[in-house]
C-alpha cells in the first residue's frame, strides 16, 4: 500500500532536496545505469543514512562499482540458450525461473565478501556445441545485497526479468520476491529518468 512516486529528474536533484528524515526506497531499472561521480556520491550518502536502493542493470557505472568493490561480466554465446534465475532465501522455495530469449547472462564475478550477501543466482550454458566437450552448466550470482552505512544496495544484473514481457510469462513471483527485500512502510521512488529511450524535452532550449 506504499505510495510510489515517479521520478522524472536526476536522482541528484531529488535526493539533494528531499527530506532526509523520511525513510525511503529508490528503484532504478534499465539495461545500463551509469551514474556520474556527483550522482554516485549523493546515492551513497542516501544509503548510508539508512535507506535502500534497488538497481537492476547489466552494469552499474565505474564510480559505484569501484566504491562497492563489485564487478560484472557476461559470457558471449552465438546461441540463444535458456537462462534460469533462482533466489537463495529458503522462504522462496527452490524454484527456477526460465528466460528463453533476449536476456544476457550478466553476473557478478567480484564482490566485497565482508559487506555483500548473495540473494540469487543465474544458471546458463557456457561453451559451443561444435567444441569438444560440448557445453557446461554454469551458476553465478546475479542478485546481491551490499551493506553500506545503515542502509543497503540491492543489485540485480538482469533487468530484463523486471520487464512486462517476462512478468506476463509466469515469472511475476521472481519480481515480487526480489522487491520484498525493500523496507516496509517507506516511501518508494521509481526512476523514470535514467531510462534508455526516455522522452526528451521538446523545447528548442534543449540545444543550448
Amino acid at each position: 500500500n506504499t505510495e510510489i512516486e515517479s521520478v522524472n529528474e536526476s536522482l541528484y536533484n531529488l535526493l539533494s532536496t528531499s527530506d532526509s528524515t523520511v525513510a525511503s526506497n529508490y528503484i532504478l531499472i534499465n539495461n545500463g545505469i551509469d551514474l556520474d561521480e556527483q550522482e554516485t556520491n549523493e546515492l551513497l550518502n542516501y544509503v548510508e543514512r539508512g535507506n535502500s536502493v534497488f538497481m537492476a542493470s547489466n552494469w552499474f557505472g565505474n564510480h559505484l562499482q569501484d566504491t562497492l568493490n563489485i564487478q560484472t561480466t557476461y559470457t558471449y554465446s552465438i546461441n540463444e540458450d535458456s537462462i534460469y534465475t533462482s533466489l537463495t532465501n529458503k522462504s522462496f522455495k527452490a524454484k527456477k525461473f526460465a528466460y528463453k530469449r533476449a536476456m544476457r547472462n550478466q553476473h557478478f564475478v567480484s564482490m566485497d565478501s565482508l559487506n555483500s550477501t548473495i540473494l540469487g543466482n543465474i544458471t546458463f550454458l557456457e561453451g559451443e556445441d561444435f567444441l569438444e566437450g560440448g557445453k557446461e552448466t554454469i551458476t553465478k550470482p546475479n542478485f546481491i545485497k551490499v551493506a553500506f552505512g545503515r542502509g543497503n544496495f540491492y543489485l540485480n544484473t538482469n533487468p530484463e526479468a523486471f520487464s512486462n514481457y517476462y512478468m506476463l510469462n509466469n515469472n511475476q513471483d521472481y519480481v515480487a520476491n526480489a522487491f520484498s527485500y525493500l523496507n516496509d512502510e517507506s516511501a518508494v521512488y521509481w526512476d523514470n529518468y535514467k531510462k534508455s529511450g526516455r522522452v526528451y524535452i521538446q523545447s528548442p532550449m534543449r540545444f543550448v
